[in-house]
């Protein structure tokens, strides 16, 4: 489940660090409330994430642990008990990513400090 929430927070952190606003209204924007992870990745223009399909698939799969497998013994909707847990492979493929996603982050983020001072992100 971690693993996956914070695939999602990576993809959230992009989408703000590239300029969608985070709040709307005084709540969190919609963009930001969306768990399925095929729904966030369309919110990038194709120029600002570039993903295999196989990293693609990897996260549509890890959205299982975020939307049911972390809260409850059995999914919530038949058509999600043929998930399969992760292999030592799987592992790789999400550390690889990891760091891939990570860097383009670093390469557009940044942090606001108190003051509202915009500083680059140092992760």
């Amino acid at each position: 489940m971690l693993i996956g929430l914070s695939f999602e927070n990576l993809l959230k952190g992009l989408l703000v660090a590239m300029g969608r606003p985070a709040r709307e209204k005084g709540y969190l924007s919609k963009d930001l409330r969306e768990h399925r992870m095929r729904q966030l990745i369309n919110k990038f223009k194709r120029s600002e994430l570039q993903l295999t399909e196989q990293e693609i698939d990897m996260l549509v799969r890890l959205e299982n642990y975020v939307i049911w497998q972390g809260r409850y013994p059995v999914p919530c909707s038949s058509n999600r008990y043929d998930f399969d847990g992760g292999s030592d492979q799987d592992q790789q493929q999400e550390r690889a990513l990891w760091n891939k996603l990570r860097a383009q982050l670093r390469s557009v983020g940044w942090a606001v400090d108190v003051e509202g001072n915009k500083t680059p992100l140092n992760l």
